[in-house]
C-alpha cells in the first residue's frame, strides 16, 4: 500500500524539523574547551569530562575524567585516539585504553591490586564493544547537545547522554 499524502507530508515535516548534528564536532575543542557530560551545572560536575589533543602528525587524543561509581567515587583516566569522520567523532574502543588507565577511589589513587580488580571488570563488561567503532555526533538542544551514539553504525540510543561545552576556567570537575 502506498503511503497517504498526508503521512508523506509528516515524515519529510519530520525530516525537515530534526536538528542537525554539528558541522565541525569538534569547533569548540579547537579553541580549548571541554566536553561535559550529565552535567551538574549548579555544582559544576560532570559525570564525564573530555578533551581533545591535537598532535603535530594531525592524529588527535582524547584524554578524558570518568566517574564510574559514585558510591565510593571512583574514577577512570585514560586517553584513547579519536579521528573525525564527518560530523562525528570516532573511535575504536580498545581494550588497551582500560589497560592503561588510572583509577582513584574518594580522590586517592586506587593501589595496583585494585586498580587490577576494576580493570577485570570493565573489560569483562565491555567485551561486545572492544575492537568496535563508536561514532558520537552532537546534536544541539538549546544550550546543551545530545549526543548520537553509533557502534559499527548501528544507533544506540541507550548510550546518548546530555554535554555541555565548558572552559576550563569555568571550574567544572568529576563527580557526584
Amino acid at each position: 500500500m502506498a503511503p497517504t499524502p498526508i503521512l508523506a507530508a509528516l515524515v519529510l515535516a519530520a525530516a525537515v524539523q530534526a536538528p542537525a548534528p554539528a558541522a565541525d564536532p569538534l569547533g569548540p575543542a579547537r579553541s580549548g574547551q571541554m566536553q561535559c557530560f550529565m552535567p551538574d551545572v549548579a555544582k559544576k560536575t560532570c559525570r564525564t569530562l573530555a578533551q581533545y589533543m591535537a598532535a603535530p602528525d594531525g592524529s588527535i587524543l582524547n584524554p578524558a575524567e570518568e566517574m564510574i561509581s559514585d558510591n565510593p567515587v571512583v574514577i577512570m583516566k585514560g586517553s584513547s585516539p579519536v579521528v573525525v569522520k564527518g560530523n562525528a567523532v570516532c573511535g575504536t574502543f580498545r581494550a588497551l585504553d582500560i589497560e592503561e588507565a588510572t583509577f582513584t577511589i574518594n580522590g586517592q589513587l586506587a593501589s595496583l591490586e585494585v586498580s587490577s580488580q576494576i580493570r577485570m571488570q570493565l573489560l569483562k563488561a565491555s567485551t561486545d564493544r572492544i575492537g568496535k567503532e563508536i561514532c558520537t555526533s552532537y546534536v544541539q538542544n538549546g544550550n546543551e547537545f545530545v549526543e548520537q551514539v553509533r557502534i559499527n553504525g548501528m544507533v544506540h540510543p541507550e548510550l546518548s547522554d546530555k554535554m555541555i561545552w565548558v572552559k576550563p576556567t569555568d571550574g567544572f570537575h568529576v563527580g557526584p
